[in-house]
């Protein structure tokens, strides 16, 4: 049984999931062998935080699933003792950190386990390398429009509805509204002058509906990510940065979410139009990328190809189950 968790901040109940929604979900199939599979290998022991290639995070993710799946009351407490593991948890970017730590954080929310809350706190504004003028995790989210940013808000958000930080909530949801292009205030994304902006003199994470460069539609293009690929040219050309990109932002516009600060097709429903721009333009989400799919599919209204096999993303895993 999933342990009481949810916190008051968390509209929908469970920062990821909530009970009777885990409680729904089948334990059998290709899915679900996935997220068992992983469970099963998990070492456990000391939480990561410094390095893009570890998947301990979504394996920990994979872990906690397992356990308040199925009531299995040894994997939780190695769940919890790898959770409390993470003030011990080297550094080292602002990239790597909001990419590992949104698998901790909803693996503690799906368990009851403790994160020491003084540190996620304080974690969030640590000196670190970070991106777009920002010197650690939470102005990385704040000014980076590319997947810095991206994985940055991921992190932030999670970490704001463990602690049900109303007002750290409120600031990711209006960084998420600017990155899908939706009029806000303060506007504090950086950008590029990448040919891959729409407008130059207005600039947005994600290209506003009907946008066109030289007459041809990019609407949905996410120019601070596409640009990685080279300048604007036709046919476009195909690079994993920006579905990298999408993984932060749709983990992080899920939890945003659910909690209650910001609807997840937020600007004209704009992460499922910058998947089907890629999509439309030969580009499909492979790999890790697939993560995304079912979450554009249950929470956008899209119909993009699942799966059932995917492995984990980058940023959060496993949605093939919890959200196919």
């Amino acid at each position: 049984m999933l342990a009481s968790c949810a916190k008051p901040g968390t509209a929908a109940g469970g920062l990821w999931l909530s009970e009777s929604e885990l409680n729904a979900l089948p334990t059998s199939g290709p899915a679900w062998d996935q997220v068992r599979s992983a469970a099963s290998g998990w070492p456990g022991g000391q939480a990561v935080l410094s390095s893009n290639d570890s998947t301990h995070d979504v394996d920990t993710m994979a872990a906690a699933l397992v356990a308040a799946r199925t009531d299995d009351g040894a994997l939780r407490s190695r769940v919890c003792a790898t959770v409390e593991s993470l003030p011990g948890a080297g550094l080292s970017r602002a990239l790597e950190l909001g990419r590992s730590l949104p698998g901790y954080v909803i693996a503690a929310d799906l368990t009851g386990c403790a994160i020491d809350e003084p540190w996620l706190r304080s974690v969030l504004t640590r000196p670190l390398q970070g991106h777009s003028g920002g010197g650690n995790l939470l102005e990385t989210a704040q000014r980076s429009a590319n997947n810095w940013g991206a994985m940055a808000r991921a992190a932030v958000s999670a970490a704001a509805a463990f602690l049900d930080d109303g007002a750290l909530l409120a600031e990711m949801g209006r960084a998420h509204r600017e990155y899908a292009g939706e009029a806000v205030s303060p506007e504090r994304l950086q950008y590029t002058d990448t040919s891959w902006h729409a407008d130059p003199a207005d600039k947005a994470g994600i290209n506003r509906p009907g946008a066109t460069i030289g007459g041809q539609d990019v609407s949905g293009v996410i120019p601070e990510d596409q640009r990685r690929t080279g300048e604007f040219a036709w046919p476009p050309p195909c690079g994993n940065y920006p579905f990298g990109g999408l993984q932060g932002e749709v983990t992080a516009a899920v939890i945003l979410d659910r909690a209650g600060a910001v609807s997840f097709r937020a600007g004209s429903n704009a992460l499922v139009r910058a998947a089907a721009w890629l999509y439309g333009h030969g580009c499909p989400a492979t790999g890790d990328d697939r993560f995304v799919t079912p979450l554009l599919n249950r929470l956008g209204g899209s119909s993009f190809p699942v799966d059932p096999s995917a492995g984990p993303g980058k940023v959060a895993a496993w949605s093939a189950w919890t959200h196919g």
